[in-house]
């Protein structure tokens, strides 16, 4: 019976020294939760990454429109492949190599991309898939025709960028509490903390004054959210199983 209990012992460093297993993530959100603490910290830190990435991407969209408005070359890929390098510098995935920077990377870009027309809609503009500039026949959605509803578009897409970096916050929290409290995961705080991302980001909207019309906020809203919630696993990757080898 001793050499049992040795031998599980041993078993029981082994796996911690490994990392802790992961829970799959509760909720509508995919993904994993893990107690490794340097593991759940380098998620977080990628999750964070992500968010600054996806402001990176909609500010170099928001500089290519308004260098278009104003009949203006702008590389808008160059400047695309900036953000993305700087994301991939950053990403550091010693800790969570289920992370994959490059994968990531080829996930967000297309997916703002095809969401732009949701912003920049104007029906009387010319399409941005129409401009000459590198990279934006890829990209949905118009120039505006007024300077009135450019600054309007324009500052809805400041906002979707500060709701991702919100919503991916709610994450980030929840990883850190369940690292160091553990027990059976309960995300009813991190939903109310992404229903209140959402209403700040909707309050901000309503606010604004100049828009087209055509500019589908609900619709923007559910896909974001949607979106953030289903890709929650690139970053939150931990194996949900004992088996679970950093």
């Amino acid at each position: 019976m001793q050499t049992r209990g040795m031998a599980i012992s041993i078993l029981a460093l082994a796996i911690g020294a490994r990392g802790a297993a992961a829970v799959p993530w509760p909720g509508d959100d995919s993904g994993s939760l893990t107690l490794d603490k340097a593991t759940s910290k380098c998620e977080q830190k990628a999750n964070q990454n992500v968010g600054k990435l996806v402001g990176a991407i909609l500010k170099c969209q928001t500089k290519l429109v308004d260098s278009a408005f104003k009949g203006s070359p702008f590389d808008e890929q160059a400047c695309e492949n900036t953000a993305e390098a700087a994301f991939t510098a950053k990403t550091i995935t010693t800790a969570c190599p289920c992370v994959d920077p490059a994968g990531i990377i080829a996930i967000v870009e297309p997916v703002i991309n095809a969401n732009t027309g949701f912003t920049y809609c104007d029906p009387a503009g010319t399409p941005i898939g129409d401009l000459p500039d590198n990279g934006a026949a890829q990209i949905d959605g118009t120039v505006p025709s007024t300077q009135t509803i450019l600054t309007y578009e324009d500052k809805v897409g400041k906002f979707v960028a500060k709701l991702v970096a919100d919503f991916l916050k709610c994450h980030q929290k929840f990883a850190a509490t369940y690292q160091k409290v553990g027990g059976t995961p309960d995300d009813t705080v991190e939903e109310a903390c992404e229903t209140a991302a959402v209403t700040k980001f909707t309050t901000a909207v309503g606010l604004m004054t100049g828009g087209q019309g055509c500019e589908n906020v609900p619709q923007l809203v559910q896909l974001t959210t949607g979106q953030l919630e289903g890709a929650n696993l690139l970053t939150f990757c931990a194996s949900p199983s004992a088996a679970f080898v950093r």
